[in-house]
């Protein structure tokens, strides 16, 4: 054996056969890269190559048999050890890096935070290296509201405490301030206060002192609010207005001086000369949601805040199919009045969907599509039916919207149940943008039937989880809806695992089954027949729910009885952390012969199942769909922060993750 060794050409050999699975049997592979490597057979290099291209690897070294993966789709984690300033100095890193930044400069300038966040995240894991990589994933995330997330990549790529500039130390600011706004504690505003006067210490920017500002109002203590006011409208009389963004959170920022100083006229004049300003509508609702807590927090009307209006969210609910046929030239169809620069929400399910569609992209307006099917599925099935021309225009349109939502797990034969809930996922994901960004919720029924379609105003979704809202959404939900076809439902779906299991030894498995998991059975059965499905094996549970509701609440009253488990002072099992996956799907509901029982089945419990494995230990991923059902059941009591487009195990391709937690209060 060690002569073998001995000839370096069967070393390599050996090298290359353990590289070859690696890269084979991996389910994620983790590799320390940086840009520099010398590739070396079997080396680092070469199987990092070989996972990104698998025809690159020697078929005398392929083992596993079957089709190969597609390719982009590797499982690979990148992980550079060198600063910065060296691997940018490597051919084609700079100029990659650069080219994300800026699309992710472009996303952000449209107001499309989570496009930009889903960047971001690739360029990162594709060892992409810029110093501004980092800070602007972690800024994304608490822009978009993924608080937890954001906090806990704040630690893992902020600089050194001793080493961080103002920059740095006021994102840290702005991630605790969204975690103190969640509790309304004092002390968690004071602490929040701190890196923005560490901030105004080091750079002076009217950024940091009006944060500051803001942030002792809310925990009580005015007059020293009302110093740090001073503070930054001095400051903005030395800071250059050149970019029309400056300009206008220079116009908000005296806005919120003002209003701590109580000068409601110079209030409403520099709100007026901001809403003039054309920015995104992250930027205005910021702007606005700081402004009302204030308003709160001072006693003063809110309708002071009016002169700055947010862009208009508008849903628009679909009754029936329509085809046409033949398809127009052109999008031939009288549409209603619509505001300007509206982010509109609507189903892509037929052709006359998709001249309404046509014409909502000519107004200008910010088109998100939801799709019964995936795009490739709806492109073909409409050449099929209406040519190669109809096939053209409908690409062209979905990329030319600013998001685009296939549902799965509808087969083709159930275009008008897939359909009906088409129009209540585009009404969850309005509402969803309206919970991120703020603004009352406008809907449009349409009615395709007849000479001329007929579209009806309704009354808007009020802001705020207010009584009458929750009562609308609720209303909404359980609505009338397309009868599912025989055999099939809409489901709740949950998988979970134990992080820590396998590492059990056979004394502590009875407390496990005794303990642990009788808990979760109770929890189960506090649910009643909502649960229409309940398995365990091993470490894994799957639990089937006649709702997203339900499925929500088992999946956080289960967190929350794991934690106060390990609270416990002679709790034997505190390692164990449960992660949970969530999704709402179509699903066949049938009888389990060998169980004698009740059961479901399909391709969207494979989905969930791929879910769990890349959700973090101890937290609850859902998918979009679920975050959307979510959002018409029960909005008053779960929150939802969006996580990123991650991807899944298995191969098993890219989704829109949300966070789940229970809302406080």
């Amino acid at each position: 054996q060690s002569e073998a060794f001995a000839d370096p050409q069967r070393r390599q050999l050996q090298y290359q056969r353990l590289a070859a699975m690696l890269v084979e049997y991996s389910d994620v592979l983790v590799a320390v890269l940086h840009p520099g490597y010398r590739t070396q057979p079997g080396g680092t290099a070469e199987i990092v190559a070989w996972r990104q291209d698998r025809s690159k690897m020697p078929a005398a070294l392929l083992t596993r048999r079957g089709p190969a993966p597609v390719r982009g789709d590797h499982g690979l984690i990148l992980v550079n050890p060198m600063p910065a300033e060296v691997t940018l100095s490597h051919p084609g890193s700079d100029s990659r890096a650069l080219r994300v930044l800026s699309s992710v400069e472009a996303a952000l300038s449209a107001g499309n935070d989570l496009l930009a966040n889903d960047l971001l995240y690739q360029a990162l894991q594709q060892g992409l290296q810029h110093p501004e990589l980092p800070y602007l994933r972690v800024q994304v995330l608490a822009r978009v509201g993924s608080t937890r997330l954001a906090l806990s990549e704040y630690e893992e790529r902020a600089p050194p405490p001793a080493d961080r500039d103002s920059r740095w130390l006021t994102l840290l600011g702005r991630i605790r301030k969204d975690l103190a706004l969640r509790s309304g504690s004092r002390r968690l505003f004071l602490e929040a206060a701190q890196p923005y006067l560490e901030a105004w210490q080091r750079g002076g920017s009217s950024y940091s002192a009006i944060n500051a500002a803001s942030l002792h109002a809310l925990a009580g203590e005015l007059p020293r609010a009302q110093d740090y006011a001073r503070l930054a409208l001095e400051a903005l009389g030395t800071e250059p207005e050149v970019s029309v963004e400056a300009q206008y959170f220079a116009a908000a920022t005296r806005a919120e001086a003002c209003l701590l100083l109580g000068d409601d006229s110079a209030v409403q004049r520099h709100l007026k000369l901001a809403d003039a300003l054309a920015v995104g509508r992250s930027h205005r609702s910021r702007t606005v949601q700081q402004l009302r807590r204030l308003c709160a927090a001072l006693g003063v009307d809110s309708r002071l805040l009016d002169a700055l209006t947010l862009p208009p969210l508008i849903a628009l609910r679909r009754l029936g199919l329509a085809e046409v046929v033949p398809l127009p030239a052109r999008a031939e169809i009288a549409l209603p009045a619509l505001p300007a620069n509206a982010s509109v929400f609507a189903g892509l399910c037929d052709s006359f969907d998709l001249l309404l569609a046509e014409a909502l992209l000519q107004q200008g307006h910010a088109l998100h599509l939801v799709l019964p099917y995936r795009a490739e599925r709806l492109v073909e099935g409409t050449r099929e039916r209406l040519g190669d021309a109809a096939a053209t225009r409908l690409q062209d349109c979905l990329a030319a919207a600013s998001r685009v939502h296939a549902e799965r797990g509808f087969l083709e034969t159930e275009l008008a149940w897939a359909a009906s809930n088409v129009t209540e996922r585009v009404l969850g994901m309005a509402l969803l943008a309206g919970e991120q960004f703020g603004g009352s919720l406008q809907q449009i029924s349409i009615d395709p039937r007849g000479e001329t379609a007929r579209f009806t105003a309704l009354p808007p979704v009020a802001e705020g989880p207010g009584r009458a809202e929750r009562a609308q959404r609720q209303q909404l939900a359980q609505e009338p809806r397309q009868a599912a076809p025989t055999g099939r439902r809409m489901v709740g779906l949950i998988f979970a695992d134990f992080v820590g299991f396998q590492r059990l030894e056979d004394h502590e498995l009875p407390v496990f089954w005794n303990q642990l998991m009788r808990g979760i059975a109770q929890i189960l059965s506090r649910h009643g027949e909502s649960v229409l499905l309940r398995q365990t094996w091993g470490d894994a549970l799957h639990v089937v729910t006649d709702d997203a509701t339900t499925a929500a609440a088992v999946m956080v009253d289960i967190q929350h009885y794991l934690d106060l488990q390990r609270l416990k002072p002679d709790a034997v099992l505190g390692s164990l952390t449960l992660r949970m996956a969530g999704h709402y799907a179509p699903a066949f509901e049938s009888h389990d012969p060998i169980h004698a029982a009740r059961t479901y089945f399909g391709t969207q419990l494979s989905l969930t199942a791929r879910i769990e494995p890349v959700t973090p230990p101890g937290q609850v991923y859902a998918t979009e769909a679920f975050a959307a059902r979510l959002a018409l059941e029960a909005p008053e009591r779960f929150a939802l922060e969006y996580a990123g487009e991650l991807e899944l195990a298995k191969h098993f391709g890219a989704y829109r993750l949300y966070g789940l937690r229970q809302k406080y209060g």
